[in-house]
């Protein structure tokens, strides 16, 4: 972090310079009980074609954010705004962000990021075909897995079969 007094120029002109259709993460982990992002960064976001954020910190603004379907996905929410506390101080770089084994995951400019209700997965460029391919063939095997267990299979059975449950 560096000296955070007046406005963060950098950020907004990170966020006037966006390519469509690319999701930013945000490696805010020396920033504790502050956003990074607001309303008014995911409305540009938005504007401009972007498809969603990751921000490892904080951020503020959550019903406004929701009702425009804008995907954010931060560690935390909170109402302090960051300016004189935080601060961009690059961008365009890999960046560690925390991950939810307690460990950091390293986000390269390329990758894949891919974010649900049940959190988000960093996806390495070289390895996204593989991945997906792979995710493809597990969702297909647990919707048989869904139609046997209607029609009665157990799930000591579906392990059997699948190798998990």
């Amino acid at each position: 972090m560096s000296d955070a007094k007046g406005a963060d120029r950098l950020k907004l002109q990170v966020v006037d310079e966006l390519p469509a259709g690319c999701v930013t993460v945000w490696a805010g982990t020396d920033a504790q009980g502050i956003c990074l992002f607001g309303d008014l960064i995911a409305a540009n976001m938005q504007k401009r074609g972007c498809h969603g954020a990751v921000v490892d910190g904080g951020f503020r603004d959550l019903s406004v954010i929701s009702g425009t379907g804008f995907p954010v996905f931060a560690r935390y929410v909170s109402p302090v705004q960051s300016v004189g506390r935080w601060r961009v101080s690059s961008h365009g770089e890999p960046v560690e962000i925390r991950g939810a084994g307690g460990g950091t995951v390293r986000v390269e400019k390329d990758d894949f990021v891919f974010g649900d209700e049940d959190g988000v997965v960093v996806i390495a460029a070289a390895d996204v075909v593989q991945v997906l391919e792979r995710a493809e063939a597990i969702v297909r095997m647990e919707e048989e897995a869904r139609q046997l267990a209607e029609k009665g299979m157990t799930t000591q059975e579906m392990l059997e079969k699948f190798g998990h449950v």
